[in-house]
């Protein structure tokens, strides 16, 4: 009974410092970048309200040349740090761009209306950027139709921007939807 007692307590032991250790390390975590500007000489973040509060000064102090900001996603959520990232960047004098998660299961007019809708009367310097990933989205619906309502979306913004959008994905994504439909586009 004692060797039970005395396991039980040094795995408790160990529990309450592993506790005290990830707390530490959370509370204290500035989260410093450092990039090699010899191997990437132009560098830039994509953000959204997962990233958590941000010192933008802090970020471009560590060398990011540019940020893209989420704004919306489908066709009717809004990223909650939308403006608080947008103005934050903007004050730190980082160029900023804007992004839109793409829904698969939506409208790509619709959520092209959206987006605009909510950058309206912001000042972007670099490109609006459209991100399309499979992660997060809906299975089972055809490719053709996902390409089609892409096209949707970035006409839509197009005509109202005047400027192309740039897109935003991962490999799967790529080699999915983009490859062979979107080759004209710029990636990110």
């Amino acid at each position: 009974m004692k060797k039970v007692y005395k396991w039980i307590l040094l795995c408790l032991l160990l529990f309450v410092c592993a506790a005290v250790v990830i707390a530490y390390l959370f509370l204290t975590n500035t989260a410093e970048v450092t990039i090699d500007k010899t191997k990437y000489p132009v560098t830039g973040i994509d953000v959204s309200n997962h990233t958590g509060k941000i010192d933008f000064t802090q970020i471009k102090d560590q060398g990011v040349d540019f940020v893209f900001v989420k704004a919306t996603e489908g066709s009717n959520f809004i990223d909650q740090s939308f403006e608080r990232n947008y103005s934050n960047a903007r004050r730190a004098e980082i160029p900023i761009g804007a992004y839109h998660f793409f829904r698969f299961n939506k409208s790509g007019k619709d959520q092209a209306k959206h987006f605009l809708k909510h950058i309206k009367g912001k000042k972007f310097d670099i490109p609006l950027v459209l991100d399309v990933e499979e992660w997060g989205n809906p299975g089972g619906i055809k490719r053709e139709t996902v390409v089609a309502e892409l096209q949707h979306f970035i006409d839509e913004v197009e005509k109202v921007v005047k400027e192309d959008v740039m897109i935003y994905t991962n490999e799967s994504g790529y080699r999915t939807y983009i490859n062979g439909n979107f080759d004209t586009k710029r990636l990110f």
